[in-house]
């Protein structure tokens, strides 16, 4: 139950800039774009990846690197946004546009497991 507890508390680190910034882009521009499966999945497998990542082979990285779930939550707002804004440009390739946007999300979260080094408590 505790190991429940602290991924639901990991997530929220990940969850909030992403439904902020997300749900900032998508107020934006929701008459012209059409969340895909793809847009759904942001919310969950980035997340899984990088939990993933950690929980196979966490080296010498301690608790303070939870951070990096912060981080991969900006990083998949940031992908969502460029989403949106291509998609808005050119909207005949929107489920390309959505694909590549989990794609390169799932992309940076193991990119900050792998590049963010074991952080001191």
């Amino acid at each position: 139950m505790e190991t429940f507890a602290l991924v639901v508390s990991i997530y929220l680190l990940f969850g909030v800039p992403l439904a902020i910034g997300g749900g900032l882009a998508w107020l934006f521009a929701r008459t012209r774009i059409r969340l895909r499966i793809a847009d759904w999945l942001l919310f969950l497998l980035p997340f899984a990846v990088w939990l993933g990542a950690t929980a196979i082979h966490d080296g010498n990285k301690s608790l303070s690197n939870i951070v990096e779930a912060f981080f991969a939550g900006c990083a998949t707002a940031l992908f969502f946004v460029a989403r949106s804004v291509i998609t808005v440009a050119k909207p005949q390739q929107e489920a390309r546009w959505a694909s590549f946007a989990l794609l390169g999300s799932c992309l940076a979260a193991i990119a900050l497991w792998a590049l963010v080094p074991g952080l001191p408590e």
